[in-house]
């Protein structure tokens, strides 16, 4: 069982209320069908659907229905932002008993191509751990530049964060 994070970036009016769309990581989701998610603010558990997912990219797109009425995230982009620039992280690290913790940092790169699918981060060092994966990292105008996804860890590395590029996941959803 792995503990993540969301956010949702579309809302749909439905039958039952209202109708969300969210992003997160696939390694949060597991290669799951459906999945309980965490309404921290009403502390209530519900049921999303698994609607996409891609191992290789680490992005997932999940909906549920609610009656409670949430604002969709505003999508930002990678050209919006530089190097040097401050973002904010907001997410669960260790799970449920943090939720909502937000951790401030700075853009490290803003357009770091990394590992073997050459995909576009942004580098920062806002403090992520687990639980924080799929969760937004955020720009100074409360617009969503990424969705963190790792961090590098050693003896000789202090503060490597990534972000998955706003730019990636739209493309990915229009796929």
């Amino acid at each position: 069982i792995s503990t993540g994070t969301g956010g949702i970036y579309k809302r749909e009016e439905s039958k039952n209320g209202y109708k969300y769309t969210v992003f997160t990581n696939e390694h949060v989701v597991a290669d799951s069908k459906s999945v309980k998610v965490y309404l921290g603010d009403i502390d209530e558990y519900i049921f999303a659907t698994v609607v996409k997912s891609d191992a290789n990219l680490d992005l997932a797109v999940l909906t549920f229905e609610h009656k409670n009425l949430y604002e969709p995230l505003k999508l930002g982009s990678i050209g919006s932002i530089a190097n040097g620039d401050f973002v904010v992280a907001i997410g669960n690290p260790g799970g449920y008993d943090y939720y909502g913790s937000v951790t401030f940092g700075m853009i490290s790169k803003y357009n770091r191509v990394y590992g073997s699918n050459k995909m576009v981060y942004v580098q920062h060092d806002a403090p992520i751990n687990p639980g924080n994966s799929g969760g937004p990292l955020f720009n100074l105008k409360g617009e969503v530049i990424g969705i963190n996804t790792l961090k590098l860890v050693s003896n000789d590395i202090e503060g490597m964060g990534f972000a998955i590029a706003m730019e990636e996941f739209l493309e990915y959803i229009l796929k």
